[in-house]
């Protein structure tokens, strides 16, 4: 493993000397120790946001591993290494368009356009993600086929999937409160996110409920934070909250999601997966020619 670090930590080194020596804009740097405490902490309070729902999955395992077996601590662990995965997939789409969503709403100056924009990207981003989702929950079978030993972990994998793309309906309203400079109320949301799971989670074991159910209290954790984040986020603009219509207009898929979460069959899955695609087919396609027109387009996110 240390082998591995030094490897990172060599490689990014040599990449820092070559881009410094042959970056076309040459920098000066002057030390100003305002300017790095404004920097550190900014810097600090995005990272512990960004870091947040891998502290949930760390502080899951944890507990795990202090109150359960060394059997279930193997099955959780192998699901939240899973789940951290596809949360890579689809943090790495969100962060293609970071740039763009900060600077477009930098150059919206109505206050009712900003809320317009913000509550249609999170729906976006929310669509796509379950519809991602979806089609990760139909190669689960076919995963734990070839994984017979990791079975009981499937239930908690569908769960912290769930949890995460609850997750996504806060996306546009945290950048439109780094936006505002309100990152520091972001990083206590999260913060209080991850005291409310380990409350909920050590309410779980007090009662000897199944391990599984540490990834039913991130669920809970995630909706609290996805509340409190998108409400605040739209105060200041004396707007209505656009969560509760993401989540009811995709309502249907959502019910499908908790239907295949308890009942795991191959064929019946891609069954209702294929009908719900064809049902939803106008909003998919809204989806791909709304990301490929943004793509083009080097400026800014557009309304249309």
């Amino acid at each position: 493993m240390h082998y591995i670090l030094i490897t990172s930590f060599l490689g990014n080194l040599v990449s820092l000397i070559y881009f410094y020596f042959s970056y076309p804009i040459r920098f000066k740097y002057k030390f100003q120790a305002k300017n790095y405490y404004k920097l550190i902490i900014h810097g600090l309070n995005l990272l512990l946001y960004n870091v947040s729902y891998s502290l949930i999955l760390t502080l899951g395992v944890t507990l795990v591993g202090i109150y359960f077996s060394i059997e279930d601590l193997a099955q959780y662990s192998f699901a939240a290494t899973l789940s951290a995965a596809c949360l890579m997939i689809l943090g790495s789409v969100a962060y293609l368009f970071y740039s763009k969503i900060l600077n477009k709403l930098t150059t919206i100056k109505i206050k009712s356009e900003v809320a317009k924009f913000v509550n249609k990207l999170s729906k976006i981003y929310f669509e796509s993600s379950l519809f991602l989702i979806l089609l990760i929950f139909n190669f689960i079978p076919v995963l734990y086929y070839f994984l017979p030993e990791y079975q009981p972990s499937k239930l908690i994998f569908k769960l912290l999937l769930i949890a995460y793309l609850i997750m996504t309906c806060t996306f546009g309203y945290n950048t439109l409160l780094v936006q505002t400079k309100k990152h520091i109320f972001l990083t206590k949301t999260a913060l209080i996110s991850i005291f409310s799971n380990g409350i909920l989670s050590f309410f779980f074991i007090f009662f000897n409920l199944p391990f599984y159910f540490l990834a039913l209290s991130t669920i809970l954790s995630s909706l609290l934070f996805v509340v409190v984040i998108s409400n605040r986020a739209m105060a200041d603009f004396k707007s209505e909250n656009g969560m509760l219509e993401i989540l009811f207009s995709n309502k249907y898929g959502l019910l499908i999601l908790c239907f295949f979460t308890f009942y795991d069959n191959i064929f019946l899955t891609f069954t209702i997966t294929l009908l719900y695609f064809l049902i939803r087919k106008n909003t998919l396609i809204e989806i791909i020619t709304y990301s490929i027109n943004t793509i083009k387009r080097k400026d800014v996110f557009h309304l249309d």
